[in-house]
């Protein structure tokens, strides 16, 4: 919890850089929960993914349906998780 600073304390260069470091440490917290959550959901995909890239009658759906490839980066990522 932030303690209220006198007008005084405030207008300090000091109390400002350690405000501005605060906000940042913040901000950073938040990019790496947003990270880790964006990974989760890469991962889980990839599994499901793997999962129906692994059932014949899925594949042959997909590939009446004319989809014969699929991208590079998603073969990459599918491949690394063999």
């Amino acid at each position: 919890m932030r303690k209220h600073l006198s007008r005084d304390e405030r207008a300090t260069p000091e109390t400002k850089a350690k405000e501005v470091l605060r906000l940042e440490r913040a901000r950073q917290r938040i990019a790496i929960r947003r990270m880790d959550a964006m990974r989760e959901e890469a991962a889980l995909t990839t599994r499901a993914l793997m999962e129906l890239l692994s059932d014949p009658a899925f594949v042959a759906l997909l590939r009446a349906e004319g989809f014969i490839s699929i991208p590079e980066l998603v073969r990459q990522r599918l491949m690394e998780r063999r």
